[in-house]
């Protein structure tokens, strides 16, 4: 363990300084130790917190001087006034905020910028479970002719939706190749994505037999 004392000067940095070395798709921090391992949206939900959630409030505070109160006292004012319009954010926007923070932080204690993580002593904002509604049999049927009567695209991809309980992007994401008409089976190996960055994507996911049961692939 180290103290204070023995940071110098040249390793002193402000949030602002080092989350920037964080944040852009340019940074060491987030090609090297961050997007290997997530999605592409994760990667971005990452860039959103620290450009739109923390940089603009402790920004400036020199990370050898971020203090637990400090970092609470930006949690709490996400809350109360945060967004572009400050009518504050969602609970489970704030701890995305908090984690990505505490994530970065972690980095920095393990080279050496700072002492301990203040962000270990604020606590997580409490979340509500969201209501799942599920369409009854005869909603679904109801949906189904009326889509059917609309649009034949929409029909079908509603249809793979109601019938396996794959997502939108799983079923937008499938190929020719991805169908086993005799085995009855549909191989769900990329999901279509779109990334700020990139536009649409078709990276490598999973595969959904028939039945609905899910395999790794």
């Amino acid at each position: 363990m180290f103290g204070r004392s023995s940071l110098t000067a040249t390793a002193v940095s402000t949030i602002w300084s080092f989350a920037r070395r964080c944040c852009p798709l340019s940074t060491r921090w987030i090609e090297q130790y961050v997007r290997p391992g997530v999605r592409i949206k994760t990667y971005e939900r990452y860039q959103c917190s620290i450009n739109n959630h923390i940089i603009p409030y402790i920004g400036e505070i020199a990370i050898d001087r971020l203090t637990a109160e400090d970092v609470q006292k930006m949690i709490n004012e996400l809350l109360e006034s945060g967004g572009e319009y400050h009518q504050g954010l969602s609970a489970r926007t704030v701890n995305t905020a908090r984690r990505t923070l505490k994530t970065a932080l972690d980095k920095a204690y393990h080279l050496r910028k700072i002492s301990y993580n203040p962000v270990e002593a604020t606590k997580s904002c409490r979340t509500e479970k969201a209501q799942i509604i599920v369409l009854s049999h005869e909603q679904a049927q109801t949906l189904l002719q009326v889509a059917k009567g609309e649009n034949q695209a929409a029909y079908m991809a509603i249809l793979l939706a109601l019938s396996t309980g794959m997502r939108l992007g799983e079923i937008f994401g499938l190929l020719w190749e991805n169908i086993d008409i005799p085995a009855k089976m549909l191989y769900v190996k990329q999901t279509l994505v779109y990334s700020d960055y990139a536009g649409y994507l078709l990276p490598r996911h999973q595969r959904l037999t028939a039945d609905g049961s899910q395999q790794i692939g």
